[in-house]
């Protein structure tokens, strides 16, 4: 989804790569419904998918920054544990059959304009603003370029690389709950 190569596009911008991040919106679809298939509602649905997808963006993050791996690696292996954890939540049979509240996310329209578009526009225009009128967005594309003009300037880069990945992991979780949804 678009909403995923958005999140992929910042982590790729700072000259790493996030291979996990398909995977992780495959596992916030199967958390979003099978919380929705035990009875939970649609919010509680939306919250965990995404909670769980920026929890695994978070820990890429955290290795890449702050031990050092390169993400290529790193989010390989984060890749195969998403992949396990989702065919294990998910089943024989995976959840269906999700209340109307929540596949209009995926189904429903607004004027004839798909809400899943209108999502995917609001993200892209966060994200625009972020990476080109933000000091984050600077550091970001600073990183890719010269991790060491960066780090002689003074950008955390440690910081920095953590949050590109979080967010694509919490990119990752909505474009689960688009998945799930439609």
């Amino acid at each position: 989804s678009g909403v995923l190569a958005l999140g992929l596009a910042m982590v790729i911008l700072t000259g790493n790569i996030d291979l996990s991040c398909g995977a992780s919106a495959s596992l916030a679809a199967v958390i979003a419904g099978t919380v929705l298939a035990k009875g939970g509602g649609p919010v509680l649905a939306i919250v965990a998918a995404i909670a769980v997808s920026t929890l695994f963006g978070l820990f890429n993050g955290l290795i890449v920054a702050f031990a050092g791996i390169d993400s290529l690696l790193v989010t390989l292996a984060t890749q195969f544990i998403v992949t396990s954890i989702a065919t294990s939540v998910a089943g024989a049979s995976p959840p269906f059959g999700f209340p109307s509240a929540f596949t209009l996310i995926g189904q429903g329209s607004v004027n004839d304009i798909p809400i899943a578009l209108l999502v995917f526009l609001v993200i892209s225009l966060l994200v625009i603003v972020a990476v080109g009128y933000t000091g984050l967005g600077r550091s970001l594309t600073l990183i890719g370029y010269s991790p060491r003009a960066a780090l002689y300037s003074g950008i955390a880069i440690r910081g920095s690389l953590t949050a590109v990945f979080t967010l694509c992991g919490a990119m990752s979780g909505v474009a689960g709950v688009l998945l799930a949804a439609y």
